[in-house]
């Protein structure tokens, strides 16, 4: 029995399979909760997680082995990458809670408005030709830069949340979404 079968039969406390189901989906949505992040901690995150990664294909690549394209620093496509995780892992996980508990419904959200601004890195790393494996720090770098030129105006209400630090959309004058 999967946790879709609670969701479309009911979910029933008293049904020990099912209170199993909702225990594993709670575990791997808390494992995963770095996705319902504003997007600069989801970034951020993204950046030390493909890090280590990389740091264990390189170790990988030292003995001999071929390392899975995430690991591969050579081969890896970040944005792609968390695009495709978020599509088959990340909201589905999280359509899932919502639908359980339709309190998640804001995660399930932050995780959709995360997985666009993968999509506009991806065209950002499109349309300036950059590597696979370039730093995503350009994207903080271009951000400083709009901020100190007074573009971003004044950026004082921002937070995590609604301040898209390093992925700013065109035309928007800096304030994200």
């Amino acid at each position: 029995m999967s946790v879709c079968v609670c969701v479309l039969a009911g979910y029933n406390p008293r049904n020990q399979t099912h209170r199993s189901l909702l225990l594993c989906l709670l575990m791997t949505s808390c494992d995963l909760s770095d996705q319902t992040k504003g997007w600069k901690t989801t970034r951020k995150i993204a950046e030390l997680i493909y890090k280590e990664f990389f740091s264990q294909g390189d170790l990988e690549k030292a003995m001999g082995n071929r390392p899975s394209e995430m690991m591969d620093r050579e081969k890896a496509y970040i944005p792609e990458l968390q695009i495709s995780f978020m599509e088959h892992i990340a909201m589905p996980i999280y359509k899932l809670l919502s639908e359980l508990l339709p309190g998640a419904t804001e995660l399930y959200e932050r995780v959709a408005t995360n997985r666009v601004q993968w999509t506009k890195v991806s065209h950002k790393f499109s349309v300036r030709g950059l590597p696979s494996n370039n730093s995503l720090d350009f994207l903080d770098e271009e951000y400083e830069l709009l901020q100190s030129q007074g573009a971003l105006g004044d950026d004082s209400h921002c937070d995590d949340t609604h301040c898209l630090n390093g992925c700013l959309d065109e035309g928007d004058g800096g304030r994200g979404l």
